[in-house]
């Protein structure tokens, strides 16, 4: 017996010394973590990041837009500086360096349907630069023209109307009468061709006869 509880807690001191040694694991890895992670922002300068931007579109002239970007407030108290980076339809980039404290980039033009696209860059004291805020926008023609001026109206000239002609009633159509269907013709029966007629046979001559009165007598004398 006394073995046996020696034995089990030795294997429960092994157990708590295996758990131990993975905390201890899981602890250094996490610090490993938390170092690069810090110097990868150092070496980087991200340490602050500008927020999202916005467009205001105003209605220009010729048929042009005039709009401003509207840039976000600096993420981080020690930003010094901002560059701000415009493409105008692809067109080649516009870098203007703004202070930290500008909200607003003006004097900007483009078309119905351009497309503005550029980034923003923060900038601290140390010259670290954050990484970019990168923006894209369609601009759209969204102002009616303005209201037409008074309609007004002319006089041209003056048309009599001419007298309405009375309108005949209409006659009643009568019914059609329906028609008789047409009886079908019996087929015509071949008629027989004449049977020639035979040819006359001659009567023979008559044989003369004796008269009676002569050949009584005759016998009569015998």
């Amino acid at each position: 017996m006394v073995i046996n509880e020696f034995n089990s807690d030795k294997e429960e001191r092994n157990a708590f010394m295996k758990a131990e040694e993975i905390i201890i694991v899981i602890c250094f890895m996490l610090i490993i973590m938390v170092a690069c992670s810090y110097v990868y922002n150092v070496l980087a300068g991200t340490k602050c990041r500008p927020g999202n931007i916005s467009i205001k579109t105003f209605q220009g002239e010729f048929e042009m837009l005039q709009f401003c970007l509207c840039l976000p407030e600096a993420s981080c108290h020690d930003v010094v500086s901002r560059r701000l980076t415009v493409f105008l339809d692809g067109a080649g980039p516009t870098v203007v360096d703004l202070d930290a404290s500008v909200n607003e980039y003006e004097g900007l033009e483009g078309v119905h349907g351009g497309v503005v696209s550029g980034s923003l860059v923060d900038i601290d004291a140390a010259g670290n630069e954050s990484l970019p805020s990168e923006f894209s926008f369609v601009l759209l023609d969204i102002f009616p023209p303005p209201m037409p001026g008074q309609v007004g109206i002319k006089m041209v000239a003056q048309v009599h109307p001419e007298p309405e002609v009375p309108v005949e009633p209409e006659v009643p159509v009568e019914p059609e009468v329906p028609v008789e269907p047409e009886v079908p013709v019996e087929p015509e029966v071949p008629v027989e061709p004449e049977v020639p007629a035979e040819p006359e046979v001659p009567a023979e001559p008559e044989v003369p006869v004796e008269p009676e009165d002569e050949v009584d007598g005759e016998e009569n004398q015998l």
